[in-house]
């Protein structure tokens, strides 16, 4: 479910800022998931002016259904800019021919805010969006933002190929001592399924 998370960002940021007409207006030239880009920042401030790398952040178990569970995560956005212009502020507030490091953020968190992808049980939420960098690396100004979305997924068991269905409710057992004798007792539930075949 996770990977599916991620592809699906990665979808609604190449519709909104990655094809031929971007839908937002303008391009953001590697829209990828992340591969430790910001580690090798020289590589990357070299070869793109803009960037929004994905990569899904802590996970964690909400709740347990006897079909599944419900998982809370957070997804995490970098996005960079970089302007070969002396003032450093042309990274963010952007210049003839450029956009800034603001509008890309505001733009992404409209595109992705309350944005449920179709599949998620609550949708994504903009939690926190800080800064990484502002500053000058190898003659070019460069600004770097993480935007961190939290959401909820439900995980169905048995839902990836091959895993049977789960029987649901279909057994509930007791156990107890009564004078020092242990009894048994084990009573069986027909389960009524989607099609309401009760039977």
């Amino acid at each position: 479910m996770i990977e599916k998370i991620e592809i699906a960002v990665l979808d609604r940021l190449n519709q909104a800022f990655g094809n031929t007409k971007p839908a937002l207006g303008y391009h953001i030239e590697k829209i990828d998931s992340y591969k430790a880009e910001l580690s090798d920042f020289g590589t990357l401030i070299k070869n793109r002016r803009t960037a929004a790398l994905v990569a899904c952040g802590p996970l964690s178990r909400e709740a347990d259904y006897p079909e599944g569970s419900d998982y809370s995560f957070s997804l995490l956005i970098y996005l960079y800019s970089r302007n070969a212009k002396l003032n450093e502020c042309s990274t963010r507030f952007g210049g003839r021919g450029s956009v800034g490091l603001y509008r890309m953020i505001t733009d992404v968190v409209r595109l992705l805010n309350r944005n449920d992808l179709g599949f998620l049980s609550e949708p994504l939420k903009l939690g926190e969006a800080r800064p990484i960098f502002d500053n000058k690396v190898n003659h070019f100004n460069a600004a770097c933002w993480e935007l961190e979305f939290k959401g909820v997924f439900f995980d169905r068991f048995g839902s990836w190929p091959g895993m049977p269905e789960p029987d649901l409710l279909k057994t509930i057992a007791a156990d107890w001592i009564v004078n020092g004798t242990k009894s048994k007792t084990v009573v069986e539930f027909e389960h009524e399924r989607e099609e309401n075949n009760a039977k």
